[in-house]
């Protein structure tokens, strides 16, 4: 093993180039590369179950979406049919309520033909 030499800084004497101990940093370093290496595991391990959530919930939606779609195809095969029943349906109440409108108009002019000819003031016009 080689021994470094150099200066420690704020050390000014006739002996400021020291033997250089590596063993702490050696320590120290050993120490956070066994913590980084946990992380990552740790961090991998999330990451697969993550993943496999993601495909589970990737499936799930496909799945639905699958209905979803079936019954929308089923629902349009079957909304041309409600269209029609419903546009007749409202047809027939419009043409209804269009025909009862024409006998209560025609009620109200024969009702005001009446008023106007038994009024005393159509009597004075005449």
């Amino acid at each position: 093993m080689a021994v470094c030499l150099w200066p420690l800084p704020g050390y000014h004497s006739s002996k400021s180039i020291a033997a250089f101990d590596p063993k702490p940093f050696i320590t120290s370093f050993e120490g956070l590369v066994d913590q980084l290496i946990s992380l990552r595991k740790n961090v991998q391990l999330q990451t697969e179950r993550m993943e496999k959530s993601v495909r589970v919930t990737e499936r799930e939606y496909s799945k639905k979406m699958a209905a979803l779609s079936k019954e929308f195809e089923v629902c349009q095969s079957l909304w041309p049919v409600r269209i029609a029943d419903l546009d007749k349906s409202v047809g027939t109440a419009f043409s209804d309520m269009e025909s009862r409108m024409n006998e209560v108009s025609s009620t109200a002019v024969r009702i005001g033909q009446h008023i106007h000819l038994l009024s005393p003031s159509s009597h004075w016009h005449r």
